[in-house]
């Protein structure tokens, strides 16, 4: 595999930015798994929302 010089994908974003839009992709990913668990039904907003809140 030839070495290849990989930049920042957006520089013109700073640390903290990029942090914070990690943390947003996290925690879609893990919405998503807990929504698309095998037998589970897909739960109201609400719902969710409380469920979400008051497992931390």
């Amino acid at each position: 595999m030839p070495s290849e010089n990989v930049g920042i994908p957006a520089q013109d974003i700073s640390p903290a930015a990029a942090l914070c839009l990690a943390a947003q992709d996290l925690k879609a990913f893990y919405f998503e798994a807990v929504i698309f668990r095998p037998g589970v039904r897909i739960p109201e907003s609400l719902e969710f929302a409380d469920w979400y809140w008051n497992q931390i």
